[in-house]
């Protein structure tokens, strides 16, 4: 049963701090209790499982404090938390047991009648190799010896750290009314991108004053996972946004569109805070991120586009003359079979007659990269600057080609604008495509062993980019541009060169010196190992 986070966790999750032991990565674990020693006050930490407890004032309800987390006990003579016991079991459990219950060495909050909420728990840190796993939490328990108003419950959480430890996901099973007969029971919860980063925790928990019974018996945890282990890889997609419905909140949520925004000071640029990833709103009348909006287009485009502006909800940062980057952008995670793809990210965009970027907003679409496992940190930025469209409709194109240093990373494409003082900042899009540069005219990217060709910058450019590439050895060279077709363009280096880093200037003119199209390139580097290209955009 999936229902959504109550007060009392998720101010609870607001206080709890990381937890040193907490595991990278999802692992598949299974415990009977039969092996741990049951006279061992730490047999339940050793094996680590985790508690916290939070305190809620008796009648109101409001949060008081909390506490932990720290390895579970295993402790009769001090009940608290969790046990090890003996003699509850079946022929299918065992000698060995798992009994959860309330914190009764918290005798302040109990003889003052105040709620404790006492939670037992493994908890891993969700990394890129986990996107796409389907976790099963499995178990059986029975009644112990709860009796109202104590409840009981198992879960499967995921709480984010960089959001203030914000309860993400919460799949629970009501305990409170189980028999005093074994049961099975199953939770299951599948990993996202967006969850990268994120502590996954599964568990148990009771809440319980006045000294109330309150323990549930366990065995036999199992927690399974399907899929996922490698990172997925970049799927095409295409969107025209015809079939979504333009009265539905979720329809662009739904299609898997996200949004994030960075709140930056309005007085010197530093960072202030950010929030999301969550889907992206469709709500004209709560205009936030973004909104399908009708009637935008011609005859290429349609009846339906999507409008991407900045969070007019964040009235506090608005006022304050802060400034909101808000992004609108689908996300994927680079797999291996993705190394040597050119990914090429096509649109068309306007700007609209009314509400349009106005200066000081700015706007841009992007291929963004980031690594999740250094703190999100931006490995490409890929964009094209959205700020001074005209009204009529145009086509734009942006590219990447992913190498193996990339894979595990989140890829992204989307769009964003940065605003303040309720500044208009809307840019239609439509015709969005997403798709694998299937040209086999101009040599593919690939790892070359004696050099390393560097993505130019800027990426889109006009008139010029610059274009890096570093040699192991002294050796001959050849440097040149490539239309789609795999046409030469121009030919930048054909040279004897030493080794080290070396960068040439590509002026956006072909070989005769005439001023080459707007579009999409490819430059290619030839050593006498090899060959290895990455793609730019000529946009004018």
């Amino acid at each position: 049963m999936k229902s959504r986070v109550n007060a009392r966790i998720a101010i609870a999750a607001l206080i709890c701090l990381v937890s040193a032991s907490a595991f990278a990565a999802i692992p598949e674990f299974t415990q009977d209790f039969e092996a741990l020693d049951i006279s061992d006050p730490d047999a339940l930490g050793n094996d680590g499982w985790l508690v916290y407890a939070s305190v809620f004032e008796a009648g109101s309800g409001n949060f008081l404090y909390g506490y932990g987390p720290f390895p579970a006990p295993n402790n009769p003579a001090a009940p608290a938390f969790s046990n090890i016991v003996a003699g509850e079991g079946g022929a299918e459990q065992g000698a060995q047991q798992l009994s959860v219950f309330s914190d009764y060495e918290n005798a302040d909050a109990h003889t003052s009648g105040d709620l404790i909420e006492a939670n037992v728990y493994k908890e891993f840190t969700i990394e890129a190799s986990d996107v796409g796993k389907v976790c099963t939490f499995a178990f059986q328990a029975k009644l112990g010896a709860l009796e109202p108003p104590s409840t009981a419950a198992a879960f499967i959480k995921t709480l984010d750290p960089d959001a203030g430890f914000s309860v993400t996901n919460l799949v629970d099973e009501d305990m409170s009314s189980i028999g005093t007969a074994w049961g099975g029971y199953a939770l299951e919860l599948t990993i996202d991108a967006g969850l990268v980063g994120q502590l996954f925790q599964v568990g148990f928990v009771s809440t319980a004053t006045n000294y109330d019974p309150s323990s549930i018996i366990y065995d036999n945890v199992d927690l399974s996972t399907d899929g996922g282990g490698t990172p997925g890889g970049i799927a095409a997609y295409s969107q025209d946004f015809e079939t979504l419905d333009i009265s539905d909140p979720d329809a662009l949520g739904d299609d898997g569109w996200l949004a994030f925004a960075t709140v930056f000071s309005g007085d010197g640029g530093g960072f202030l805070y950010d929030y999301g990833p969550f889907p992206a709103p469709n709500n004209p009348a709560a205009p936030a991120f973004s909104t399908i909006v009708s009637g935008q287009g011609g005859a290429e485009q349609g009846a339906q586009q999507l409008s991407v502006f900045s969070d007019y909800e964040n009235t506090d940062a608005h006022s304050a003359g802060d400034l909101i980057e808000a992004n609108v952008y689908q996300e994927q995670t680079v797999g291996p079979d993705d190394v040597g793809k050119t990914w090429i990210f096509e649109f068309q965009a306007k700007m609209p007659s009314v509400g349009g970027v106005t200066p000081p907003t700015t706007a841009l679409a992007f291929i963004k990269t980031l690594d999740p496992d250094a703190g999100f940190s931006v490995t490409n930025f890929v964009t094209a600057d959205m700020t001074d469209i005209p009204g009529d409709w145009g086509g734009y194109t942006l590219s990447l080609t992913i190498d193996a240093g990339l894979v595990g990373q989140l890829f992204q494409i989307g769009f964003s604008n940065t605003a303040t003082n309720f500044d208009p900042s809307s840019i239609i899009y439509d015709n969005v495509v997403l798709r694998e540069d299937e040209d086999v005219s101009v040599p593919d990217a690939s790892t070359l062993a004696d050099a390393a060709l560097r993505q130019n910058f800027p990426n889109p450019f006009n008139p010029q980019t610059r274009i890096e590439f570093a040699l192991d050895r002294a050796m001959p060279v050849e440097l040149a541009v490539y239309d789609v077709a795999g046409r030469l363009v121009s030919s930048l280096v054909r040279a004897d060169l030493p080794a080290g880093e070396h960068a040439v200037t590509w002026d956006g003119r072909t070989d005769r010196g005439n001023a080459a199209p707007s579009g999409h390139y490819r430059y290619v580097l030839t050593t006498p190992s090899g060959q290895t290209a990455r793609s730019m955009v000529l946009l004018k």
